[in-house]
């Protein structure tokens, strides 16, 4: 079966301005079954978890410079075994926007080029921008770490949701 330890921290104290990672390593909690539930986790302990884990589901607080830090160095410590291919699924582009993350990847458009064309296709909304970290570390690594558009046109979400 799957196994999946969920790691979160205190949403309120994400919204201070001087809120770091010295502070937000100790606001992780487990929201797993079993008898860690509820146990507070030191970030270093929780990256050594995740490193070892197949699949991982970040629920975040969109472009909260702290949380996208966070998110940068799970996928850091993914990636320190050189043998490791991580797949980073980002709702915030929908999959007809997959070759804006594409052409950023190789080279192609900087993240200012992205951020316009993303805004003219205009369907999700997003302050991409302030992911800046999370996709030049993905494209610094490159042969490991690739990101993906993971969300349905909003097009077509709209219709199926009516």
């Amino acid at each position: 079966g799957l196994h999946v330890d969920y790691f979160i921290f205190n949403k309120k104290d994400s919204k201070k301005k001087k809120t770091n990672m010295q502070s937000i390593c100790k606001k992780i909690f487990r929201i797993c079954s079993g008898p860690k539930f509820g146990q507070q986790i030191e970030l270093s302990d929780a990256l050594e978890e995740i490193s070892h884990k197949k699949l991982i589901v970040f629920g975040e607080i969109h472009a909260n410079p702290t949380v996208i830090e966070l998110q940068r160095q799970i996928q850091e410590s993914l990636i320190k075994d050189k043998s490791n291919k991580v797949s980073v699924v980002m709702e915030h582009f929908s999959f007809e926007m997959q070759h804006l993350l594409d052409n950023y990847a190789a080279g192609k458009m900087n993240l200012t080029q992205v951020h316009e064309a993303y805004k003219e296709i205009g369907t999700e909304g997003h302050d991409i921008l302030k992911y800046e970290p999370l996709l030049e570390h993905a494209k610094q690594n490159a042969e490991q770490v690739k990101i993906h558009a993971g969300f349905i046109p909003r097009t077509y979400a709209k219709m199926v949701m009516r």
